[in-house]
């Protein structure tokens, strides 16, 4: 099976962390989301879902995005709709990942069932790196992987781990 991957950025986004030695500020940071689609039956598959201009923690933070970076105008681009995306992986649930998920509330959604398993438990100091109201509305959507599983023919979701559990 043949699939062309297609970037889709996003934006970029600083987040201010008050300036401290500990956590300094994070700048410029580029946001992508993938977009996979079979080339024999057009069938895509989006890979996270970039960021919302309307949740970036940290005092002072900022965005940078252009009408073209929206995931809607994006996506219309290369010949789709978000009605059109049957599958979204996340890569994990992070802000910056999640920010158009709503988008797609028809879509089958994977993510890995470690990384919903680690939200009970969450560090103090990583709360502010989730969004729940991004992915709340999405909970009957959800399809838990545990560890590496093939998606569809030819494509296969690796569990990587990372800077977060899932």
């Amino acid at each position: 099976m043949n699939y062309l991957i297609y970037p889709i950025y996003n934006g970029s986004f600083t987040v201010g962390m008050g300036n401290t030695d500990f956590f300094p500020d994070v700048k410029n940071i580029p946001s992508y989301a993938f977009l996979i689609v079979q080339s024999n039956t057009g069938k895509a598959v989006l890979i996270d879902t970039g960021f919302s201009q309307s949740y970036i923690p940290g005092v002072g933070s900022t965005s940078v995005r252009t009408e073209n970076n929206h995931m809607d105008t994006a996506l219309a681009k290369l010949g789709f709709k978000a009605q059109d995306i049957e599958t979204v992986v996340m890569t994990h649930l992070h802000w910056d990942h999640t920010g158009s998920l709503a988008s797609f509330s028809h879509a089958r959604i994977y993510v890995q069932a470690e990384e919903i398993r680690s939200l009970i438990h969450l560090p103090v100091r990583e709360e502010c790196s989730f969004c729940p109201s991004h992915w709340l509305p999405c909970l009957k959507q959800l399809e838990l992987l545990e560890g590496s599983s093939e998606i569809l023919p030819g494509l296969k979701v690796l569990f990587t781990g990372g800077h977060t559990a899932g």
